[in-house]
């Protein structure tokens, strides 16, 4: 699509479909992922719907990779990728936000889900969702806007390290009134190594 005198996917909906490597040891690269190479990576991923879907065996499940805002996520299923899904910046021109997820389960991978690690502004949002069994529940910056209400988070641990919730600086991060809000509540932490780091 061609739109907002940029290029994109704009208005997509993808619905009640498995899509899935072989196996563990061979994993498809990932089930749905934007080409960076198209326009700089000055790629639009806005106002799409995901409902339903089951994704396994992948290296990354969703990579979403561009300026990714105002998509949602309803009551899918990731596991066994060594990431369950990726939101990344992708371009210098703008930052993703407004991402939502609802009812979404990841069991079975190393991150969960890996949110705006790169970025330095963006909103996202968590609504009852499950991460299990894995390293890594939710990894983001300190500098993204983050609410996650009424999820639980179990058995995620690495050597110790392993978390809930990992909120890291990212680099060069020292400018206090750059920080995002996040907001965590009503949530269950179980078995993991930590809750929130």
């Amino acid at each position: 699509n061609y739109a907002f005198d940029q290029f994109g996917i704009v208005g997509n909906i993808f619905q009640n479909l498995t899509l899935s490597g072989n196996s563990s040891g061979d994993r498809c690269v990932a089930a749905i992922t934007t080409d960076t190479t198209i326009n700089g990576g000055n790629y639009h991923i806005r106002d799409c719907a995901i409902y339903n879907m089951n994704i396994l065996y992948c290296t990354t499940g969703l990579d979403f990779t561009g300026i990714c805002y105002l998509n949602n996520f309803y009551n899918s299923n990731f596991s066994y990728c060594t990431t369950g899904f990726k939101f990344a910046r992708g371009a210098s021109s703008d930052n993703g936000g407004q991402n939502r997820f609802f009812g979404v389960k990841v069991v079975l991978s190393g991150v969960c889900a890996s949110i705006a690690e790169d970025s330095s502004a963006g909103s996202y949002a968590f609504f009852g969702c499950s991460l299990s069994e894995s390293q890594y529940g939710i990894k983001t910056r300190v500098s993204i806007n983050l609410v996650v209400t009424g999820c639980t988070f179990e058995s995620l641990r690495d050597t110790g390290n392993g978390a809930g919730v990992y909120i890291s600086y990212g680099l060069g991060q020292t400018d206090l009134n750059s920080y995002g809000t996040i907001t965590i509540t009503g949530n269950v932490f179980l078995g993991s190594d930590n809750s929130i780091m």
